[in-house]
């Protein structure tokens, strides 16, 4: 596929619909137990295709991680965590219109595993700016100290 077609499709996947949910949202909404193994076989080839897992809901501010958490869909979860790149390593830190974060929803559904997972990774996200705080200039340093 052509570079400029790859960026189409990536622009595609990552509009809403009317009502505020992009294609990796829809798919991470659907929760049928039964089709658990295809609904992830999406996630990733969305993924694969460009779909971002950063986008959100205008009207609930939901992310497909938010979705993922409440589900307790760890896979999928894990699927997000392996594809961010840099510019999106704040994705579990992200609020809804309520102010809670994917792994508030993991806990309040009394998915265990998926709470680990995002406080695990969530450490990570913290250990990798403190090894890198110079990096930062001294204004930001103090806001969140």
């Amino acid at each position: 596929m052509a570079h400029s077609s790859m960026e189409e499709l990536s622009t595609c996947l990552n509009n809403a619909d009317r009502y505020g949910n992009t294609p990796l949202e829809l798919a991470c909404i659907y929760n049928e137990a039964a089709k658990q193994s295809d609904k992830r076989s999406v996630v990733r080839l969305l993924l694969q295709y460009g779909a971002s897992p950063i986008t959100c809901n205008l009207r609930t501010q939901w992310t497909p991680m938010h979705w993922a958490a409440r589900y307790g869909d760890v896979e999928t979860l894990r699927a997000f965590i392996s594809n961010q790149d840099s510019t999106k390593r704040g994705l579990p830190h992200t609020t809804d219109k309520r102010g809670l974060f994917p792994i508030d929803y993991a806990g309040l559904f009394g998915h265990d595993e998926a709470v680990r997972l995002l406080a695990e990774y969530s450490l990570m996200l913290w250990e990798e700016w403190y090894e890198h705080q110079h990096d930062y200039p001294l204004e930001f340093e103090t806001t969140i100290s």
